[in-house]
């Protein structure tokens, strides 16, 4: 898909190979997330993606739970029901909750984003 606007709060990332491809009966979306944070991206975002389908105004979102330096990337997948995607309007992303600050409680196991 062409470059949309991306519009991030809370957290510094941008969105890449943005995708919708249909996958038997469902429409599979794709994207990557890239950290642009020079002391990396640590907690959950939500990512809203606002699309047109027949000339009709949709959305969709997808949560996810990231730890990545700076330059880090995660790829995000999410199915939907399938439909014909006229555009993308726009792509939000925020930061909807930080992981505590401080030292990892004893016995808690850090878990870092799987780079894909």
């Amino acid at each position: 898909m062409a470059t949309v606007p991306v519009e991030s709060k809370g957290v510094g990332v941008s969105v890449r190979d943005l995708a919708a491809q249909p996958e038997g009966e469902r429409l599979k979306w794709t994207f990557t997330l890239a950290c642009d944070e020079p002391e990396g991206c640590r907690g959950t975002l939500r990512v809203e993606v606002r699309y047109r389908s027949q000339g009709e105004p949709r959305v969709f979102s997808a949560t996810r739970e990231v730890d990545l330096p700076l330059g880090g990337e995660v790829r995000v997948g999410r199915t939907g029901q399938l439909e014909k995607v006229d555009g993308v309007d726009r792509v939000r992303v925020a930061l909807v909750a930080r992981p505590p600050e401080g030292p990892t409680p004893p016995g808690a196991q850090p878990r870092p984003t799987p780079r894909v």
